[in-house]
């Protein structure tokens, strides 16, 4: 509640947030906005990140497509973060492929449920079937937004998966390994 507070986000609402540049071409924030706009009930969409030069016509497909309350974007700065995270009820990215995927482990580390693509790095990562979505096949995402935002068991189960998955990415676990 005080994370959301922070951002100015409603309190009450399933807040989805995606932490990524606003671009069509690798993050594929557009298709977010597209199935977002599927999801019915009383939902919030957070598109955070830096700005580049595809980001005013994903300005523009959202108001097009979301009411003007369901949505927000915003730039945060680095420290900001972790408190955005815990403002979330899940994280999603749509890319389809990432080098490693950073937002993912502290997606992870901060207990907030994902979804991701079943790509090659978000599979080692995530080692969590229940977060990966195909992000090719429309609807699939709304979908499982859906199923999310309606059964708070499964957002839970989600969560204490994602800390346990989030062990091996931690300091004390990577050292020795190294």
């Amino acid at each position: 509640e005080q994370a959301r507070r922070q951002f100015g986000l409603p309190e009450n609402k399933f807040t989805v947030l995606s932490l990524a540049a606003l671009n069509r071409y690798h993050k594929r924030v557009d298709w977010l906005i597209q199935e977002f706009a599927k999801v019915e009930g009383d939902t919030f969409l957070v598109l955070a990140g830096n700005r580049e030069l595809e980001t005013p016509g994903l300005e523009e497909l959202a108001a097009k497509l979301l009411p003007t309350r369901n949505y927000r974007f915003l730039q945060l700065p680095y420290p900001e973060v972790p408190a955005m995270l815990h403002a979330a009820d899940v994280l999603v990215q749509c890319s389809l492929d990432e080098g490693f995927g950073r937002v993912l482990t502290e997606a992870m580390g901060a207990g907030v449920p994902l979804l991701a693509h079943p790509h090659e790095t978000a599979r080692w990562i995530v080692n969590n079937p229940d977060c990966l979505v195909d992000m090719t096949k429309e609807g699939q995402l709304a979908a499982s937004l859906g199923r999310l935002a309606g059964d708070s068991g499964l957002a839970a189960s989600l969560r204490r998966q994602n800390l346990g998955s989030f062990q091996r990415f931690e300091w004390q676990t990577l050292v020795p390994e190294y």
